[in-house]
């Protein structure tokens, strides 16, 4: 089993522990849709998770993660110029606006926070920061058990 099937797995168990009952899972047919409406593949990692997990909710208003991503691209520049970068899809959102995002154009697929309620160093747009790789990034948060927050707001 190699690391990310030992992460699912992980992910899985915890499930089962909490008597979790997700929404239903997505369908490979689904993330294929998804993929093409995004322009870019989702990490082959989450693409399991959404299999066994919430499926395409980020927050609590069941709000898809494509579309999230395709409604703040849309969006245009913000008042400093700054725009929602390309791949930088949300699958986590804490509240008041606080997403995690994964980019899934760039190697190791980096998660970053990201925080409209603050102002970026560089000032243009909100405040953003790095969390870490897709994989650690879960391993961290599936230890921690932490994992209760995916799509639930």
């Amino acid at each position: 089993m190699d690391a990310d099937e030992k992460l699912i797995d992980a992910f899985r168990r915890l499930a089962l522990a909490a008597n979790h009952r997700p929404e239903a899972p997505a369908t490979p047919q689904q993330i294929a849709r998804a993929e093409a409406r995004l322009g870019f593949e989702i990490p082959s990692l989450l693409r399991e998770l959404l299999g066994i997990r919430v499926g395409w909710t980020v927050g609590q208003r069941s709000e898809l993660a494509e579309e999230a991503y395709l409604d703040r691209r849309s969006a245009g520049p913000d008042e400093s110029g700054w725009s929602w970068p390309e791949g930088w899809l949300p699958i986590c959102n804490t509240g008041c606006g606080v997403y995690y995002c994964v980019c899934c154009l760039e190697e190791g697929f980096p998660v970053s926070i990201v925080d409209p309620n603050g102002l970026a160093d560089d000032g243009m747009g909100p405040e953003r920061r790095p969390v870490g790789l897709l994989h650690e990034w879960l391993a961290r948060w599936a230890a921690e058990e932490h994992w209760t927050v995916w799509g639930n707001g």
